[in-house]
C-alpha cells in the first residue's frame, strides 16, 4: 500500500519533497517568522496524506481543506491520481499563507505541463487535465457559505451520477486543533456548518484531521466541542479518538516538530473522521 514520506535532507533552500500515493510532490515552505506555522509541511500533514491515500476517501468527492498553509494536502488531492479529488479549495485566513498555497499551485501546474511536453507517458503528462483547484480567504467563524460556493459545480453528462444526485464533499485539515478553546470551538462550527450546508443533501460529507496536540488539555476540550456542534466521530464514539502512534516516533519525521507534540505536557498525535449528526 503506498504511503506518504518526506524525505531526509530535501529543505535545501525553501522547498521539501512529499512522496505520496506512488508521486513525488515538491511544494515550497515560507522562512522566516511564517515559517514556523502554516509555511512549513508539517508530520501531521504526511499523515494525514498516508491515511487518505490508505481509505481513498477523497477519490470521487469535491475536497477542502481549512488552514491549508502550504496547500500540500489539498494539492495532493488534486495531483495524485491514487487521491482522485473532483475538484478542491485550498482554503486559509491569513494573507501570507494563501500566497504560498497560490505559487506552489501555480509551480505544480507549471511543472506538470513541462514534463509532459518532455516525457508524454510520465505521470504529469496523465495529469494534465487535474481537477480544479480554487484558493480563498476563509475565517472559521466566518458563514460557510461563500466557501461551498468555490467549488465546482456538479458535473454534467456523468452517466453514474444524476443532476439532482450531489457528490460528496471531504473536508480535510492537518494541525488545525490550535492550543486554544476559541479556535477549536470555531474549527467545530466551521466543519458543522460545511458538513450540513443543503448542497450535500443526500451525499457523503465528512471531515477528516490528523493533529498533534501540544497541551493534553486540548484532547478532553476537542471532544467537547465535537459533541456540542453535533458531530460524532466515524467507526467508534468520541473517546476513541486517541493517539494512533507514538509520539516520538512521528516527530523524527520532520525536524520542525522537534519535542513540541512528543514531550511528556503534550497530548500526542490524534487522527478522527466526523461526520455532522442530522
Amino acid at each position: 500500500m503506498s504511503k506518504a514520506k518526506m524525505k531526509a535532507g530535501t529543505l535545501a533552500g525553501d522547498l521539501v519533497s512529499v512522496h505520496v500515493g506512488g508521486r513525488t510532490l515538491t511544494v515550497r515552505e515560507a522562512t522566516g517568522a511564517m515559517g514556523g506555522t502554516g509555511g512549513r509541511v508539517w508530520s501531521c500533514s504526511v499523515m494525514l496524506m498516508e491515511w487518505l491515500v490508505e481509505t481513498g476517501v477523497a477519490r470521487g468527492r469535491h475536497v477542502v481543506e481549512l488552514g491549508c498553509g502550504t496547500g500540500v494536502v489539498g494539492i495532493a488531492c488534486s495531483e495524485v491520481p491514487a487521491l482522485g479529488a473532483l475538484s478542491v479549495v485550498l482554503s486559509d485566513m491569513d494573507d501570507d499563507s494563501l500566497d504560498l498555497a497560490r505559487a506552489n499551485l501555480t509551480e505544480m501546474a507549471s511543472k506538470r505541463t513541462s514534463d509532459a511536453d518532455a516525457d508524454a507517458k510520465s505521470w504529469s503528462a496523465l495529469a494534465v487535465a487535474a481537477p480544479p483547484v480554487v484558493v480563498c480567504k476563509f475565517n472559521w467563524a466566518d458563514p460557510v457559505g461563500c466557501l461551498v460556493e468555490q467549488l465546482q459545480p456538479e458535473p454534467e453528462g456523468d452517466p453514474s451520477l444524476s443532476s439532482a444526485e450531489p457528490r460528496g464533499v471531504l473536508v480535510v485539515g492537518s494541525d488545525v486543533c490550535y492550543n486554544t478553546p476559541a479556535a477549536i470551538e470555531d474549527l467545530c462550527k466551521a466543519v458543522k456548518g460545511i458538513l450540513r450546508h443543503p448542497r450535500w443533501r443526500g451525499a457523503e460529507a465528512e471531515f477528516v484531521s490528523v493533529c498533534g496536540l501540544r497541551e493534553r488539555t486540548l484532547l478532553p476540550c476537542l471532544l467537547a466541542a465535537v459533541c456540542r456542534h453535533g458531530l460524532y466521530v466515524v467507526d467508534g464514539e468520541p473517546e476513541a479518538m486517541i493517539p494512533s502512534v507514538e509520539a516520538g516516533t512521528i516527530a523524527a519525521r520532520h525536524v520542525w516538530d522537534g519535542n513540541a507534540i512528543g514531550s511528556a505536557a503534550a497530548g500526542g498525535y490524534v487522527r478522527f473522521a466526523l461526520r455532522a449528526a442530522g
